[in-house]
Order: C-alpha cells, then sequence, then structure tokens
C-alpha cells in the first residue's frame, strides 16, 4: 500500500522531514528547470529512484490536482487517533510567553498613509474604483 504526494513544495517538505517513506518519484518528461532540479538532485542524494514519464500519466496519478511536473509514490504516514494528542503536545518544545511590556504596546498599522480606507472604497467588477456614499 502506499500513497501519493504531488508538487514542488510537498515533495521538498517531505524529503526534508521523512525521506525513508519514498518508494519512487516520477518528473514530467521535457522539464528541466531551476525549481525542478534542485529537487531532483536531492532525491538522488537520498538514493531516491526518479524516473521520467509522460503529462497523461502525471496527470491519471493526480486525479485532478496540480501536480507541478512531479510525483512521488510513498509509503503510508503515521495515522493519529485523538488519545494520541496528550504526547504529541508533551513532545512540542516549550513556548516562550511574551513578556507583560510587549503584550501592551500599541500595534501599528500597516497601511501606507495614502492608501484609502478600506471602508471608503468598493471595487467593481470592471477593476475601478468608486467612493461609496459615507458622510
Amino acid at each position: 500500500m502506499s500513497e501519493i504526494v504531488f508538487g514542488l513544495h510537498a515533495v521538498k517538505a517531505l524529503l526534508d522531514s521523512n525521506p525513508q517513506r519514498f518508494q519512487e518519484v516520477f518528473i514530467l518528461k521535457g522539464r528541466d528547470d531551476k525549481r525542478l532540479q534542485p529537487l531532483v538532485k536531492a532525491l538522488e542524494a537520498q538514493g531516491i529512484v526518479v524516473q521520467v514519464a509522460n503529462r497523461q500519466w502525471l496527470d491519471s496519478q493526480v486525479e485532478g490536482g496540480v501536480h507541478q511536473g512531479i510525483v512521488a509514490r510513498v509509503k503510508p504516514g503515521r495515522q493519529y487517533q485523538e488519545n494520541d494528542l496528550p504526547d504529541l503536545l508533551a513532545s512540542l518544545p516549550a513556548r516562550r510567553t511574551r513578556s507583560p511590556s510587549m503584550s501592551t504596546s500599541p500595534r501599528r498599522s500597516r497601511r501606507s498613509k495614502s492608501a484609502p480606507s478600506r471602508r471608503g472604497w468598493k471595487a467593481q467588477r470592471s477593476g475601478r474604483r468608486q467612493r461609496t456614499g459615507l458622510t
């Protein structure tokens, strides 16, 4: 039994966190770009077999998903249950709490001073903006 993982970021995240789960990886025939090649090299460095496949085959594996030219067949991950939650929470590193002085400081607005307020403008389908009737 296996699972399918697809897309550049999903495959990279799994490679970084759990490379032993990989069974095989398929890349799109003819795709040779700067986003895919470093990932392929990292997979091969881990001893993972990378094969070439056509677009129709990759599309059929992801059932309508966006594969970005890479599909991996992996061993199933651990299935967690509700009773696993206390152990998972206990294994997390302790978080630092904010000091009281930080929690009372006023927040600064990120909006530029020249930008209109959100209340005063409404977007129209044509892309134009129109002033609403605020008084």
